[in-house]
């Protein structure tokens, strides 16, 4: 399939219009662009890439559902080698599996990594539909007097927990962790979890020919609030995408597709 123009529905009727300069075909690559990681201008800009197609999947999935938890999950190191992305995200991801299927089955979560300066792996999530998740108050506050919470049914190191007080704004703040250095450590696997009960936003798929995306590029201008434009270097050409929203953020990315 191929389009121009992509609609994106999210929670609270906030919609997302992004319009393409060229068509995106949806698929497998095609050969000829897998040969291309020959050098290093190459090899950066699919990292590059990679590490932009993994937020915006994030950040679908995270504004598209109502959190009640962001949570930071920590690892001990004569528990786990925290060196070692592998056997950090299969206990991390094993731990959220267990705990949906015996004690929280309506919980939905989404769980991001982050690396460390040193090499280390942690883990920070957001949470909602669990209230039988044990919280215990650590006596401690963040910056901003709210309470900080420990998860007592964690048994692989240490946790934090905050209730979430700005949706849109956490959606946007979990992203953050997925770095180039990430990308690079994790190449070829897993960099995020999601249950599979969460929501995912309305995906609406067009091929206008040009006066129809004119005509959309004004009806546009008019409606929604945020505007961005952003050039995605793809190696032989340059593809310009524009991000029409209707509230809320819009997430800035060098290449979406």
């Amino acid at each position: 399939m191929v389009y121009n123009v992509k609609c994106l529905h999210y929670v609270d009727g906030e919609t997302e219009t992004r319009i393409y300069s060229h068509p995106v075909y949806t698929g497998g690559k095609k050969e000829e662009e897998k040969k291309k990681l020959n050098t290093e201008p190459d090899i950066e800009r699919s990292i590059r890439n990679s590490q932009n197609r993994t937020i915006q999947s994030i950040y679908s999935v995270s504004k598209s559902n109502h959190w009640e938890w962001f949570i930071t999950l920590t690892l001990d190191a004569k528990q786990v080698n925290r060196y070692d992305y592998a056997e950090c995200s299969k206990k991390v991801s094993k731990w959220f599996k267990n705990l949906k299927l015996r004690k929280c089955p309506d919980m939905k979560y989404l769980i991001v990594p982050e690396l460390h300066k040193d090499g280390a792996y942690h883990f920070h999530g957001l949470l909602s539909c669990c209230p039988e998740l044990q919280m215990q108050f650590s006596g401690h506050f963040t910056k901003e007097g709210e309470p900080i919470y420990n998860i007592t049914d964690y048994g692989f190191g240490w946790t934090t927990a905050t209730e979430v007080q700005n949706n849109q704004a956490v959606a946007k703040y979990v992203t953050k962790y997925i770095t180039k250095e990430l990308c690079t450590s994790t190449s070829g696997k897993k960099r995020f979890w999601c249950s599979r009960n969460v929501q995912k936003p309305i995906e609406q798929l067009y091929f206008l020919e040009g006066a129809e995306v004119e005509l959309l590029r004004y009806e546009m201008q008019e409606e929604h609030e945020h505007f961005k434009r952003v050039t995605c270097d793809l190696g032989l050409t340059k593809r310009i995408v524009e991000y029409y929203q209707n509230h809320g953020l819009i997430l800035a990315a060098e290449e979406i597709e």
